[in-house]
């Protein structure tokens, strides 16, 4: 359902296996994983989710995408596998673990993965190699691995279990809460405040990234799987047989949620607009819109780039450009003012290109130029507003040409 929160609905998820992890990139593009090598895939906010040639048949336990194209999952196995093309095609890489949890990265280059034996392995090439920054052959399992910033992480897992770095896993400290339940998640909302949940419905939060932890009550004894936070105070917690818990208040208080499901839940995510999912078992996808999408406005000056005189018409328009389907999708436009400013006033977190047109009814003055002044759009500068934008001018190309009649020729080939 999409009615501001009131409710969650199931929405179209394309399998009837396991969930493991759910992962939204955008307000459209998202990733779910689970038993059996599935991988889905939604491109238009879940409401239609596409199952991948699977290219394993293990069980899938956790994924990360770095944008929309380039992701890397982790499984049973202690597979680590990564895709550029939004998952047509996956590289495989391991170093021997027969299990990988969790994993996180930190920036394009730098990530880690958890596992059995509290294994923690590393990449700092975007995943290309792997090498381990904790290999001793404990005997607990870590289930879960997050960074609250490039330096500080913490890792979680069976019996209690927390290890902490905080010179980028180069050491790693146990951290002894005196506490014997398993944990299963770790989660960071900001440098500082962070949250574990496990098993009998334990919840821990630390405000001083990881040195102090107390516990939260739930009034819940069902094991708890998966947190995600929407803003400061609000976040979500699924656990068994359909548990949902809700905080308002950053985890003073944590409110059993009807879910619309007795089966269990193993992970809740929030997309980049504020609405959030949660997925399980027998492939349950659930999906709540909170009305929480942030857009931002952003304007400029259209100008002439051999004079610098203000355009005096036209529009500019603010183009999503899709490098797999090869589709241009205008998100916002604006008319440009007699005083060449205008203002795009619905902006959504997304890299997007900036282009300014003529009128299609007035003479050709100016050739389509995107900002800050070319005609080929792999020259123009991609902006990313998460934030109102000012100055973002466009210096647009005279057409010189005049009228006339002209050609274009080329050749049309299959691929080879």
């Amino acid at each position: 359902t999409t009615n501001t929160g009131l409710n969650w609905g199931s929405v179209n998820q394309g399998t009837f296996r396991n969930i493991e992890e759910i992962e939204f990139v955008d307000n459209d593009y998202g990733y779910a994983v689970g038993d059996s090598g599935t991988v889905l895939k939604t491109t238009n906010g879940g409401i239609n989710w596409l199952t991948l040639t699977p290219y394993t048949n293990a069980k899938l336990l956790d994924l990360e995408f770095i944008n929309n194209y380039t992701g890397f999952i982790v499984d049973t196995n202690g597979i680590t596998s990564k895709t550029t093309n939004g998952g047509i095609t996956w590289s495989t890489s391991s170093l021997g673990s027969n299990w990988l949890s969790s994993i996180c990265f930190v920036n394009d280059n730098t990530g880690y993965s958890a596992g059995i034996f509290e294994r923690i392995q590393k990449t700092t090439n975007g995943g290309s190699t792997w090498f381990y920054v904790n290999s001793a052959a404990a005997p607990y399992s870590l289930n879960s691995i997050s960074f609250a910033d490039l330096n500080t992480g913490i890792a979680v897992g069976l019996q209690g279990r927390v290890l902490k770095t905080n010179n980028a896993g180069v050491n790693w400290t146990t951290l002894n809460l005196s506490i014997s339940t398993n944990f299963n998640c770790i989660y960071f909302k900001d440098q500082n405040t962070g949250y574990i949940c496990g098993d009998n419905g334990l919840v821990l939060q630390t405000t001083n990234s990881g040195n102090v932890w107390v516990i939260q009550t739930t009034n819940i004894t069902r094991n708890l799987t998966s947190i995600s936070f929407l803003n400061t105070n609000t976040g979500y917690i699924t656990g068994q047989s359909g548990t949902l818990l809700l905080t308002t208040n950053a985890g003073n208080t944590w409110v059993n949620q009807v879910s619309s499901t007795v089966n269990d839940l193993n992970s809740v995510c929030r997309d980049p607009y504020g609405n959030v999912y949660i997925a399980g078992k027998y492939g349950n996808i659930l999906k709540r819109s909170t009305g929480i999408i942030n857009y931002f406005t952003v304007s400029g000056i259209a100008r002439f780039a051999d004079n610098n005189q203000p355009v005096t018409s036209g529009k500019v328009k603010a183009i999503k450009y899709d490098v797999i389907t090869h589709q241009s999708v205008i998100v916002d436009s604006a008319d440009i003012q007699s005083n060449g400013t205008y203002s795009l006033i619905k902006m959504p977190q997304d890299s997007l290109d900036i282009m300014a047109f003529q009128d299609d009814e007035e003479m050709a003055v100016f050739i389509p130029t995107y900002y800050t002044s070319t005609i080929f759009w792999k020259n123009s500068n991609t902006i990313y507003p998460n934030q109102n934008l000012t100055g973002i001018d466009i210096n647009v190309i005279r057409n010189n040409t005049g009228i006339g009649a002209y050609k274009i020729t080329g050749n049309v080939s299959t691929p080879s």
